[in-house]
């Protein structure tokens, strides 16, 4: 049926319409039609694609352009999150992702809704923006080291890699190596810890534990100098001694060089005749019942020795007198192989002042020959020689 219009008549009366009787049967007749599901739809693309839909459960209608629909699946975290009777989130959504983080507007709890932890988060994001821009400005932008690789283990010597505090022993304990301390293709450069078990190549003399310290450019090849210091320690009390030796290139290494303080520069010095080198003390100084003595790193001996004699009024010596002849052996030996020179003084004995010394043999390196005192005036007094010799003790 079509739509049965009301016939209103002419204005102002009317007279010549539909009569209410007529009007009311029009009106049952259109709403009777209605009721009855009979009324076609009008023409609408929106409506054509709503009315097209296939409807299943859980699903839910989403428009994918104009006048296009899509019927999407909800999942069960889907209709629990629709399905809440108030704006909090359902735990089954929630989990704990969200619960107790701690971020500048505040703490997102477990009654939040979605927005109001959103709205945390964003403002947490914005305040570190802030703070990002603010430490650009005044230091400039992140360098390379925020994304570059840390270390990965205490003496990883993989170039570009960040140093972690802790390995190679900076602000933590030194890193064991094991291996040869030779080979500069394999030690690592910086500080480790060695000893005669864990490790092969040269020791400094006498030395079984230490902490070693190479510094160099890695693999040793042409041009490259390497040099290495080695720290002793044994498990005892007292300041260790320290040793420094170098090599360039694929050079042997050099012999390992004690650094002297006031621990190790006095001391006892002996002569490696097989390496060349004078190992101990720098300057070593000593007395015995001969005199005294002085020896230097550099070969330099000194010694000091006093002759007693008996009276210079002994013998007559043409117009003088003199004592008997009289030596000692020096209180170190100088090395035969150079001359000594030698400076003699005279002790007068009491009561004399007119005595000097006279050389009746001529010192050798062991023993300063012997001498005398000679005097003007044949005086019963006895006195003594001193000497001062300075010559080499290798």
């Amino acid at each position: 049926m079509t739509q049965q219009t009301i016939n209103l008549g002419t204005a102002p009366g009317g007279s010549d319409g539909d009569d209410a009787r007529s009007a009311f049967r029009k009106v049952n007749d259109n709403f009777t039609e209605l009721y009855g599901g009979n009324v076609a739809q009008p023409t609408n693309a929106k409506l054509t694609a709503i009315a097209s839909s296939v409807w299943e459960a859980n699903q839910l209608l989403v428009t994918t352009g104009d006048s296009e629909l899509e019927m999407v699946t909800l999942s069960d975290a889907g209709r629990a999150l629709l399905g809440a009777s108030t704006d909090t989130i359902p735990s089954a959504v929630r989990g704990t992702a969200l619960t107790g983080l701690s971020v500048a507007d505040g703490t997102v709890t477990a009654s939040d809704s979605v927005l109001s932890a959103v709205g945390k988060l964003q403002g947490h994001t914005e305040s570190l923006d802030s703070s990002v821009e603010s430490l650009e400005s005044e230091f400039g932008s992140l360098g390379s080291a925020a994304s570059a690789t840390l270390t990965t283990s205490q003496i990883d010597p993989t170039v570009g890699h960040v140093l972690k505090v802790g390995d190679y022993g900076i602000g933590g304990a030194v890193p064991y190596f094991i291996g040869d301390i030779d080979d500069v293709t394999k030690v690592p450069f910086g500080r480790v810890a060695v000893n005669y078990v864990n490790n092969t190549g040269t020791f400094p003399s006498s030395e079984r534990y230490g902490y070693l310290e190479t510094i160099g450019i890695p693999g040793g090849g042409s041009g490259s100098p390497v040099h290495q210091r080695w720290i002793a320690f044994d498990g005892t009390v007292g300041t260790k001694p320290e040793y420094i030796r170098s090599k360039y290139a694929t050079n042997a290494w050099g012999n390992w060089r004690l650094v002297y303080d006031q621990n190790t520069a006095f001391a006892t010095a002996s002569y490696n005749s097989t390496l060349g080198i004078v190992t101990g003390g720098i300057v070593e100084a000593g007395l015995n019942a001969n005199g005294h003595y002085i020896k230097f790193g550099n070969g330099a001996l000194i010694c000091t020795a006093t002759i007693n004699v008996n009276s210079s009024g002994s013998y007559s010596y043409g117009y003088v007198f003199g004592s008997d002849a009289y030596g000692v052996e020096w209180p170190m030996a100088f090395s035969a192989n150079y001359t000594i020179a030698v400076t003699m003084g005279a002790v007068p004995g009491a009561g004399s002042t007119s005595q000097w010394p006279c050389t009746f043999n001529s010192p050798s390196a062991t023993n300063t020959g012997a001498h005398r005192l000679l005097s003007a005036l044949n005086t019963a007094v006895a006195g003594a020689v001193q000497l001062i010799a300075v010559g080499r003790w290798y």
